[in-house]
């Protein structure tokens, strides 16, 4: 097949990259010349295992070509049209859609009649129709064959949940442009959902929403085990046994939902039930409580730190496996522990540079942090150099407390001795509270 791509940050990057090496042709546009230049010089805008490589052997191999020039659309014909734009979130998770939809409506003005517009940019149930209505405007009584395929991409992982999805969602009402987009997916060899357009923007939706209420309740769960004398890890044990859940479920007590992209659809379906008059009481407090545990690691360092000595924030990119920032709950703590007056310095072996209002505090390797001159370490990510700060740390005669908010110590497999002092999540036992009656008052 013949297909354009249509936006390039990491979604776009990886669909572009991905629909070539399944053996089509693929032209990627963005209309930013900035980006296409990086793009030909090897450089994609995130680091992700393996992408600039497949970028460079996709090229070479004549299957991938880049274009800041929308009006290429009109030198077709491509079989489809793939919107792939990452959809912007501010720091309050509220995804700008416009964005999006703009860029979209460019692109209209370019396209023949009919043409198959696939979509798996991060937009809310209901945009399929306003692009609708906008190409009928374009092109009355024909307008163009939609298919909305949501992307299920994990930054870090991008690359192999391309390959190797779970199962891949086509959503449309026009049996031929769903066909289109089956086709051209076929050699994932994964199941295919084909169900109505408007079933497959909330299906998105659905998914993240279930994810961060799951992530949201194991993170509950671990502050009440700290309360109450509790190991939450055991408890998390106890849930994942139980084939009504399973070993796979997100309840595993660890780092709250960051990156915008959980949280961001719980806004969709917030917005969705307000709109719609629908009462959803719990995901409205899915946020609020996820609210409340980003303040879990930063209290535990404030208790923990030593007079004069500082705390280290090691694990700052989103994920492992990456590079970028965005929403990266690393750096909020980097924020919240600044704004208490805490001095600070941050690790990552992957981020070279900080937001510029965090541009005086002192980013370094972390094998090159040195235990002696930190009181706490604070992990907020998994990071390839985890391994040799934590021989430094296992080395000190008098190693600093560490706070691992998200459990990267276990991910990595490193063992805690028992002299070192570590704080995780559920795992910081108070004296038990006493027994609750169940009937107060009787």
């Amino acid at each position: 097949m013949r297909i354009a791509t249509v936006g390039l940050w990491h979604l776009g990057s990886v669909y572009a990259t991905g629909l070539a090496e399944l053996g089509h042709d693929v032209l990627a546009l963005d209309p930013d010349p900035r980006r296409i230049a990086d793009y030909r010089a090897g450089r994609p805008p995130v680091a992700e295992p393996g992408l600039a490589e497949l970028i460079a052997t996709m090229v070479d191999a004549g299957r991938l070509q880049f274009s800041a020039d929308l009006e290429d659309l009109a030198a077709g014909p491509f079989d489809c049209v793939w919107i792939t734009a990452d959809t912007p979130v501010d720091d309050s998770d509220q995804a700008d859609t416009g964005a999006v939809l703009d860029l979209i409506a460019q692109c209209l003005r370019h396209l023949p009649a009919g043409t198959v517009l696939a979509y798996s940019s991060q937009l809310p149930l209901g945009c399929g129709d306003r692009i609708a209505a906008a190409a009928e405007l374009v092109h009355p009584g024909i307008g163009v064959r939609l298919v909305c395929s949501p992307e299920n991409l994990r930054l870090g992982t991008a690359l192999t949940a391309f390959r190797q999805p779970q199962r891949v969602v086509i959503g449309s009402d026009d049996p031929h442009a769903a066909q289109v987009v089956a086709d051209a997916l076929s050699g994932c060899g994964a199941q295919q959902l084909v169900m109505s357009r408007r079933s497959a923007e909330l299906s998105k939706h659905a998914l993240n929403g279930f994810l961060a209420l799951s992530v949201a309740y194991a993170n509950e769960l671990a502050r009440l085990a700290d309360a109450t004398g509790a190991d939450a890890g055991d408890v998390h044990r106890a849930l994942a046994s139980d084939p009504r859940i399973g070993p796979r479920a997100y309840l595993r007590p660890g780092g709250p939902i960051a990156g915008g992209t959980l949280a961001r659809d719980v806004n969709y379906l917030q917005h969705l039930a307000a709109a719609g008059a629908v009462a959803m009481p719990i995901t409205a407090a899915v946020l609020p409580s996820n609210d409340a545990h980003k303040r879990w690691a930063v209290e535990q360092a404030i208790a923990a730190g030593r007079p004069g000595a500082a705390v280290a924030v090691v694990g700052l990119a989103y994920k492992a496996g990456t590079d970028t920032l965005r929403r990266s709950y690393g750096v909020e703590v980097l924020d919240a522990l600044g704004a208490a007056g805490m001095g600070v310095l941050a690790g990552d072996s992957r981020v070279s540079a900080l937001p510029e209002r965090l541009a005086g505090v002192d980013l370094r390797h972390p094998a090159a942090i040195d235990p002696a001159a930190v009181g706490v370490i604070v992990l907020c990510a998994d990071d390839p150099a985890l391994g040799e700060l934590w021989r430094r740390v296992c080395d000190h005669p008098d190693p600093p407390v560490v706070v691992d908010a998200v459990g990267a110590l276990e991910l990595a497999g490193l063992d805690r001795p028992q002299r070192i002092r570590v704080l995780a999540p559920g795992r910081v036992a108070s004296a038990a509270l006493p027994a609750v009656d169940p009937h107060p008052g009787r």
